[in-house]
């Protein structure tokens, strides 16, 4: 099973519970609901006007609340993305699976970088779309092992031994469900996924 955030009761209202964490609870008995409804038959898409750095933001919140000075992540934006319709509960379990599993085969003190850029009259899919937004998630970990590379979008495939395998392939099926794609380059030092949406709603 995908591991979610949080195991507490997210309504608990004890003064000493930290907001951040407070927060980050809630967010992850939604995405235990939003994984639970993805791995059962036939899930819809819930689409409504959305801009991605409410996700990206959702996602930098979760792993710090889980990380706390293990990690730094930077954001890199693109202020000029406009609203598109997309699920963003999905997307923010897409990303966030991408960025835990980041953060989980680094070293104590490494660096993630989440970044939005555009790009324009771009195909996926075999699709000519006019705006394209591409979110990358990078971090300076050890890599990913070349011999995994070619499948480790494939379910139960992962370099970890406490790991479920489950991770990306949720990811890549919740971009195929948006009409996106998600991209992997790695080497020592550098690893880098890039999530590709179509824009034109």
């Amino acid at each position: 099973m995908v591991r979610l955030l949080g195991k507490g009761n997210p309504n608990n209202t004890d003064g000493s519970t930290d907001p951040a964490l407070k927060g980050a609870a809630v967010w992850a008995h939604r995405l235990q609901a939003l994984v639970d409804r993805l791995l059962g038959p036939r899930e819809s898409l819930d689409k409504r006007p959305m801009n991605v750095h409410e996700v990206t933001e959702r996602v930098r919140q979760l792993i710090e609340a889980e990380a706390g000075k293990s990690i730094t992540v930077t954001r890199d934006y693109d202020p000029s993305l406009p609203e598109f319709d997309a699920d963003a509960d999905q997307l923010t379990q897409a990303v966030l699976n991408i960025a835990r599993n980041a953060w989980e085969a680094s070293p104590i003190g490494c660096s993630l970088t989440i970044r939005t850029r555009s790009k324009r009259q771009y195909t996926l899919n075999g699709q000519r779309h006019k705006l394209v937004c591409a979110l990358e998630i990078i971090d300076d970990g050890p890599g990913i092992p070349e011999d995994l590379m070619s499948s480790i979008f494939l379910p139960m495939v992962t370099s970890r031994p406490e790991g479920s395998g489950l991770g990306l392939s949720l990811s890549q099926m919740i971009l195929t469900r948006h009409g996106g794609v998600i991209q992997a380059s790695s080497q020592p030092g550098h690893t880098c996924f890039t999530l590709l949406l179509p824009m034109d709603n």
